[in-house]
């Protein structure tokens, strides 16, 4: 890439060009049309075709043509000030229609923006319609001004870039909270009842299903409404309680749908009380639906254990201890063994139910947690 094209280069990395007003460089050009007691003053940045007026003072126009700019003649000099106190007697200049012109430029003095590459972005000039010097003093002044925009331009480019950044992290956080299972929430309550979802991850939706989401983020009270009518004071309190004593929620509770059927909730959340008295939750909301189902299944196989089995095993039982005594006919025996038969069979058939149970729930697990 040749000169140009890094100087320009420079230029864009400042996200400059064609941006509004900004007080500090509009403060900046009327001090230098002061110092140097004239009438117009410019804070301007060149690119490949046209000079653009960022910060302006006496004059209305926003940019002009490269070819009709005094400025252009700054770009090769980043060291020196440009200085033109009499245009008609410099060929650079002189055929100038802005010099041509009645009550056209008399005086112009220049000091170049440049960057920490050392390329030449802009100027800050000082213009007027008659003629004059400038001193050694007010020339100071000028480069001294163009050091301050140099600094505030590379402050606001810092700033750009951070921002930029936070943009990015922003929008990567939002992809991994997204995917996270269930929901993660950020919710704040103070004393006079005022509650706000500050941010709530997409998941909210799968645990919601059909309800709407939007009004609940914008009124999360209406939360309570879609509470199962025997959790609902438990919530509360729990919320009371967490407000109050700065106590963790760790809570379970069912959901009605839209559709009326159930889902359970699970809620884990630390509480942060800020000095104003608001208190903010960070936690996460789960579905466990499938969780508590599986727990059923379980209650129910340790019954069976406790309770099918033990009828069969003391039926079992009492033949052998029949048998034992050796005193039943071989027809009483001929039964015995007969029933003793038929309950290993039951508790066979059992046995292979639970067993076919036991690998249907193992089969669930692993399906309800493979990524």
């Amino acid at each position: 890439m040749n000169k140009e094209g890094n100087r320009l280069m420079d230029l864009f990395k400042y996200r400059i060009l064609d941006t509004p007003p900004e007080e500090e460089l509009d403060d900046l050009v009327q001090l230098a049309a002061a110092i140097c007691d004239t009438p117009v003053s410019i804070i301007s940045f060149i690119d490949e075709k046209r000079q653009w007026y960022k910060s302006k003072i006496g004059t209305n126009i926003k940019e002009v043509p490269i070819r009709k700019s005094f400025c252009q003649h700054t770009l090769n000099n980043p060291n020196d000030l440009l200085v033109v106190e009499d245009p008609f007697a410099d060929k650079r200049f002189c055929e100038n229609p802005d010099v041509l012109k009645d009550n056209g430029i008399r005086f112009y003095a220049g000091a170049p923006l440049v960057s920490n590459n050392g390329y030449v972005i802009g100027t800050v000039c000082v213009v007027d319609y008659i003629k004059k010097k400038l001193s050694e003093k007010q020339g100071l002044a000028l480069k001294i001004i163009s050091k301050k925009v140099m600094r505030h331009l590379e402050i606001r480019r810092k700033l750009i870039s951070q921002e930029h950044e936070i943009e990015l992290s922003a929008i990567r956080l939002k992809k991994l909270t997204d995917l996270a299972p269930g929901a993660i929430f950020k919710f704040l309550a103070d004393k006079r009842g005022r509650m706000e979802f500050v941010f709530i991850s997409d998941g909210v939706k799968k645990l919601l299903k059909n309800n709407r989401i939007e009004p609940i983020k914008k009124k999360p009270e209406l939360i309570l409404d879609l509470l199962h009518p025997e959790d609902k004071n438990l919530f509360i309190q729990s919320f009371k309680n967490s407000f109050h004593n700065n106590a963790a929620l760790d809570l379970e509770y069912r959901i009605i749908k839209s559709n009326n059927s159930i889902i359970w909730h699970w809620l884990k959340a630390n509480p942060e009380k800020r000095t104003d008295g608001v208190v903010v939750w960070y936690g996460t909301i789960q579905d466990i639906s499938q969780k508590k189902k599986h727990l059923e299944t379980l209650e129910q196989m340790l019954y069976d254990l406790s309770h099918v089995i033990r009828k069969p095993t003391a039926n079992i039982l009492g033949c052998i201890e029949a048998l034992k005594k050796g005193d039943t006919s071989e027809k009483e025996t001929d039964e015995i063994i007969g029933l003793i038969h038929n309950q290993t069979n039951e508790l066979d058939k059992f046995i292979r139910n639970l067993n076919s149970d036991y690998w249907k729930l193992k089969n669930a697990l692993k399906t309800k947690w493979h990524y």
